[in-house]
């Protein structure tokens, strides 16, 4: 034998001895690594041309794979295509699998079929009902199928927009982005809604979830999130499904770890998707029976219960991909980028409402932490409650030149309107304010303005404690202005995040920290030209110190280029004013005067008659009359007693207000009342309320009923013009105190001096400040049927405060579970319940209503020994200082204080011995 024989037959035994181990080494792993189901698809699959392996075109049945086949080869066409194909086997009953793991727990099974029933007929299911009624299955999902198709395809044409009352309201954008997808995609999901009637369940889930969003509350927004995530995960997870996700595994060199991967990915897959249906079963069932939120769900999930069956899907998807991506095909991924490139691009679109949105809860944080007077403001409740804009037609030359100046870009920085007390100052200021918020002209008859716009209002009222002074001005100012764009809002907003108790610092360091350098730095960084006006109305009825000031800080925002400041500020021609002005340099200040409204010779179009005219008829559209109301001839006695003085025809009108006003008899003798005196405006209005509060009803009643009625309006009307701050009636029957029903009398007695809504947690308020000054002027109220002592009800309201502090003040004052209890984590509403308004009335204001106090009357109170102050200070102090805290006031109790212990200071001689200051101190 030749010797290259002998080496082919040696080749030949070791290829043999190489095919018997190979053999050995198959059937055992075979059978070690391999499940019987993970075999059966060697013993079924065949392939009936190799050139399918190159298609993706996979037979249903293989040929048996065998050793010898793969030793041949060494991997053979056939053999390649088998082992490749065998992680794919099974996938297209995926939904079958799931739809069938959902069913092996009966609850879970429950929650399916009433979503079947409820798809399928839209029928309303109440949570006690027992299982729905066995459904031909086959029939109903058929059923869905067809709804799934007709939902999926109006997606295309959805209106994600609606218009209500000409005002347009888009949807959320979690909504836009899911229907983008959807839309995107439609073609895959059609294919597989037509394909398979599980996939058209879970889609029909979703085409009926996602037009119930928008009516998610925002307790509920997790629910609601996850329903969008789902939407995501099924577009993604459809490709699974697709010929593309199996030409992909082919590719695939054949491997025991791979193999053992794909299985499990199905698994998780599997599990995925039956996750999906739970969810979507809970979620329509709790939120859309009939398009309403059913509340009443049994085990109705809330937001923690949500997050973890959204946590748990997700967990399960973060596997599938980990399992996939490096396996699948370049056309998947390309659509898997598409999917993530919109949740990007609307991500990016949700970040910057979620920003915004954030940027807005800490706005309401700083608001919180940031004292200032919310009730200043234009548009607050109680400054809208009190005053009202110009009556259109009304005010028109002064008007148009406060929207001139405007909108004068080289215009003076201040205009200054002034004039007499009942002009209608406020009215113009709420007029400018409100003009320019609604982004309209000062009157119809002026073009809307182009260049400025609204920076901040701030309306001084003198009987009001947190507006009579700049204590809270600047930083209002500074609050308004942060809300004005994002662009204006992020200095400012840094600014008030970076002082903390910035409010205890000074006017200067305020209006520096808050405002001026602010503005600066938007002014150095803006491209855009723009103005923003500031209102300030009724500087007079600030302290005289602080107008002085304020005007004296002002003048230093004139160096601002780009963003130009106008200030429009109001105010008798109070003396103290007009010298703060005139120490300013000209260029600065424009000067106007608001003169009393002029009657036109023969004419009855001036703006006066035309209040009284209009105001009347609305009266009597309330209270309809026979003889049609107040003559015209009484319309013009009434203009001309006004003279010119708005606030004499408001108080007119508010004294003939009333259902009285139907009886031609009762409204002519109020008319006669007015009608009698002819003296001056200052008169004239003095006049008015001597005849408004001359209660002619009581006429008839005993003496011993009128005193009594009498003393009783005077001390309810001596609180109401003491009192720091307006307050709610309820505050009003703890102070005098009052039952609510004889309050209630007596208020109706006042309705031509008071505003007294309707609304409970609104304050009572005056009609106007000159009300004020005529009941505490004793020479011009002497004709009054009683008097208001300034000093007597100052006294009389503070130990009423103190009665009150003692009764109610106790330890825990909001009833905690734990102490050391942060502020903050508490709950408002508990605070509210425990801590009634009259209390934080008293609590701050006590010490203010003392000082005022004088002679004997604050010796008795505070410089004695075991005095009612010194007692109360002993026995209430923390009490006293928890309540501050809870309300808000926690920064106002170090001026208390010190105000507190200047009282003692100043009349320190008094003291025989010195223990009350020393336990002060100590305390």
């Amino acid at each position: 034998m030749s010797e290259e024989q002998q080496m082919k037959d040696e080749r030949r035994r070791l290829k043999d001895r190489f095919k018997d181990k190979f053999k050995d080494f198959w059937r055992g792993s075979h059978s070690l690594e391999s499940s019987p189901a993970d075999n059966e698809v060697f013993d079924e699959q065949h392939i009936s041309d190799p050139q399918e392996v190159a298609t993706g075109s996979i037979q249903d049945e293989q040929p048996e794979a065998s050793p010898d086949s793969i030793i041949a080869g060494f991997i053979t066409p056939s053999i390649a295509s088998a082992r490749n194909h065998e992680p794919t086997s099974g996938w297209n009953k995926i939904w079958t699998e799931a739809y069938n793991k959902v069913n092996e727990d009966p609850e879970d099974a429950k929650l399916l079929a009433k979503l079947e029933l409820f798809l399928e007929k839209d029928e309303e299911l109440d949570d006690e009902d027992e299982d729905p009624a066995a459904a031909d299955k086959p029939a109903q999902l058929k059923t869905i199928q067809r709804i799934a198709e007709e939902k999926l395809t109006a997606f295309e044409d959805a209106r994600l927009s609606v218009t209500i009352s000409e005002k347009p309201i888009v949807v959320r954008e979690s909504i836009i982005k899911a229907v983008e997808v959807v839309n995107s995609f439609k073609t895959l999901i059609s294919g597989a809604v037509a394909a398979e009637p599980i996939a058209a369940l879970a889609w029909a889930g979703i085409s009926t979830a996602l037009p119930i969003l928008e009516n998610i509350f925002q307790q509920d927004e997790n629910a609601a999130t996850g329903m969008t995530e789902i939407t995501f995960l099924l577009t993604r997870y459809q490709k699974f499904h697709e010929s593309e996700f199996t030409s992909a595994l082919q590719s695939r060199t054949f491997s025991i770890h791979w193999r053992r991967q794909l299985k499990e990915v199905k698994e998780e897959l599997i599990s995925v998707y039956a996750d999906i249906l739970i969810y979507e079963a809970r979620f329509i069932l709790q939120y859309a029976t009939r398009n309403k939120v059913h509340r009443g769900f049994r085990n109705a999930f809330n937001a923690d219960k949500w997050q973890t069956l959204l946590s748990d899907i997700q967990s399960k998807c973060r596997r599938i991909d980990a399992g996939v991506r490096d396996q699948i095909d370049a056309k998947t991924l390309e659509a898997w980028k598409k999917i993530e490139a919109i949740e990007k691009s609307t991500g990016m679109i949700e970040s910057l409402q979620k920003d915004t949105f954030k940027a807005d809860i800490d706005r309401r944080q700083l608001l919180q932490s940031l004292k200032v007077t919310g009730n200043a403001i234009f548009d607050s409740r109680q400054t809208s409650n009190m005053e009202v804009p110009c009556l259109p037609g009304t005010q028109l030359e002064i008007l148009k030149t406060i929207q001139n100046w405007a909108e004068d870009r080289d215009g003076t920085m201040i205009l200054w309107l002034e004039g007499m007390a009942g002009t209608g100052k406020t009215s113009v200021s709420m007029t400018v304010a409100s003009s320019l918020k609604e982004r309209k002209g000062f009157t119809n008859q002026l073009d809307p303005p182009h260049k400025t716009f609204l920076g901040a209002s701030f309306f001084f009222n003198q009987v009001d404690a947190t507006r009579n002074s700049t204590v809270e001005f600047f930083t209002t100012i500074a609050w308004c202005l942060s809300a004005v764009s994002p662009d204006n809002g992020s200095p400012i907003v840094k600014a008030i995040r970076d002082n903390p108790g910035i409010e205890t610092k000074s006017p200067q360091e305020q209006f520096r920290k808050l405002i001026a350098d602010p503005l600066a730095w938007l002014d150095k960084n803006t491209f855009i030209p723009f103005q923003l006006l500031v209102v300030i109305d009724a500087l007079d009825e600030c302290d005289d110190n602080d107008a002085k000031v304020l005007l004296g800080m002002l003048v230093n925002l004139d160096n601002l280029s780009q963003v130009r400041l106008r200030l429009f500020i109001t105010s008798r021609r109070e003396e103290h004013i007009c010298t703060s002005f005139g120490v300013l340099p000209s260029y600065l200040y424009r000067a106007v005067r608001l003169e009393k409204v002029k009657r036109s010779l023969g004419q009855d179009d001036d703006d006066i008659t035309l209040y009284l005219s209009k105001t009347l008829r609305d009266i009597s559209t309330r209270y309809p009359a026979k003889d049609g109301g107040v003559r015209v001839s009484d319309i013009k006695k009434l203009a001309e007693k006004a003279d010119g003085l708005f606030i004499y025809a408001v108080t007119a009108c508010r004294y003939l207000d009333g259902p009285h006003y139907r009886s031609t008899k009762y409204r002519d003798k109020r008319l006669t009342l007015i009608f009698e005196d002819k003296d001056g405006p200052q008169q004239e209005l003095d006049s008015i309320y001597l005849k408004v509060l001359s209660f002619q009803d009581l006429e008839n009643g005993s003496e011993e009923y009128r005193d009594g009625l009498y003393s009783d309006i005077g001390r309810l009307i001596g609180f109401i013009v003491i009192l720091f701050r307006p307050v709610v009636v309820q505050t009003l029957c703890h102070l005098l105190p009052a039952d609510n029903a004889d309050l209630a009398v007596l208020l109706g007695y006042l309705h031509p001096i008071l505003n007294v809504p309707d609304d409970s947690q609104a304050p009572v308020t005056l009609i106007h400040l000159s009300f004020r000054d005529f009941v505490l002027d004793e020479k011009r109220s002497e004709l009054l049927p009683f008097s208001v002592k300034e000093l007597d009800v100052h006294c009389d309201i503070f130990n009423r405060c103190l009665e009150l502090m003692n009764s109610d003040l106790h330890q825990n004052m909001c009833c905690l579970e734990f102490p050391g209890t942060f502020v903050s984590d508490i709950d408002p509403s508990q605070i509210d319940a425990h801590i009634p308004q009259y209390l934080r009335y008293a609590c701050l204001h006590w010490v203010k209503h003392l000082s005022k106090m004088h002679g004997d009357a604050l010796a008795h109170s505070l410089l004695e020994d075991d005095g009612i102050v010194h007692m109360f200070l002993q026995e209430k102090f923390l009490f006293w200082l928890e309540v501050l805290v809870f309300s808000g006031e926690g920064p106002s109790m170090i001026p208390i204080i010190i105000q507190l212990e200047s009282l003692i200071n100043v009349s320190y001689n008094v003291f025989a011995q010195p223990s009350i200051k020393a336990d002060f101190v100590a305390l």
